[in-house]
């Protein structure tokens, strides 16, 4: 970027810190980058070569109808603690309605150490709700690139809040998403990430394709947007050395792991561990012939091992 004078980045940075609360950015930056990323990646290691199975960065929760119990938010407040402790900061929301967002709020405030990143369903962002998340200073609000976009993202802004835009792509609709940068929401929000999701039934052209786009427009910096594609999540586990695959557990039951393996399988929402839950769950840790982890160990790895995630004891 410093040797693009005419990088769009220069813009995209204006613009977040013109319209994200300082607190916010300040506070997102240190969950993800330092205590995920860079200590939590060490404790992440060193659990994972306890338990043998990989051990992912970030862990999905789906708001998902349930016809008998539920995960509620108490029981994913437990979720989280338990994945701190095997060094897990970053947690993604996928919501359904916009009251669950209301609920999550005693998640931010109860772990202001981890990095939240929510993905609102259509509509869900009202004068009350962005009045509400401007107070959640450890997430990002992620809205779809959709008829509700603009004013969504106008509120958000009023409000200070750190957000992004995402558009879910199919075979049939990669094409006009590209082309059209979803609709102009992805440039004409003011925001600060892109997401490019691939639909489940998506075929794999169509997701190098969108790949390609991310890539592209990374490297050459000509929006002002940070442009993510789907398989950025698996690419930061590869290079903090959980292993490249995910999990994701929705409100119902269910859980399902994506990245270079794909299963899927049940849990018990009222008091199965996360540990136990991963045992069964994630693919083993891979290892080499002497029997040692061979994860990549990014040049952290020295400054991580001494020292701690930072507490953050502010009121969110």
């Amino acid at each position: 970027m410093l040797c693009n004078e005419d990088s769009a980045y220069y813009q995209l940075i204006r613009n977040t810190v013109s319209h994200v609360d300082h607190e916010t950015l300040k506070s997102v930056g240190i969950n993800v980058g330092y205590n995920s990323w860079t200590c939590g990646a060490g404790e992440l290691r060193r659990q994972q070569s306890r338990l043998g199975v990989q051990i992912p960065w970030t862990v999905m929760i789906q708001e998902k109808n349930a016809g008998g119990p539920a995960l509620d938010i108490g029981r994913i407040d437990e979720l989280i603690t338990q994945g701190k402790a095997l060094g897990i900061y970053t947690y993604l929301f996928h919501c359904r309605e916009a009251g669950f967002i209301g609920q999550t709020e005693r998640l931010a405030s109860s772990h202001p150490d981890c990095g939240f990143v929510f993905f609102l369903p259509s509509g869900a962002v009202s004068e009350a709700t962005a009045r509400m998340m401007q107070f959640f200073r450890n997430a990002v609000f992620v809205i779809p690139a959709d008829a509700f976009c603009m004013q969504s993202a106008k509120l958000l802004r009023e409000h200070r809040c750190f957000f992004g835009v995402y558009a879910v792509y199919q075979d049939d609709t990669i094409h006009n998403i590209l082309l059209s940068r979803g609709n102009g929401c992805f440039l004409n929000a003011f925001c600060t990430f892109a997401f490019l999701l691939a639909a489940p039934e998506c075929g794999e052209n169509s997701k190098k394709e969108a790949w390609s786009f991310v890539d592209h427009h990374r490297t050459q910096q000509r929006d002002p947007v940070f442009w993510v594609d789907s398989s950025d999540l698996s690419a930061v586990g590869k290079m903090i050395g959980g292993g490249a695959n995910i999990l994701s557990l929705d409100t119902a039951g269910g859980w399902n792991v994506f990245g270079e393996e794909e299963k899927a399988g049940t849990y018990d929402v009222t008091g199965e561990s996360l540990e136990d839950i991963m045992k069964r769950a994630m693919p083993p840790a891979k290892t080499d012939a002497a029997g040692e982890e061979a994860a990549r160990v990014p040049p952290a790895e020295n400054f991580s091992s001494r020292y701690h995630p930072l507490k953050r004891k502010e009121n969110l």
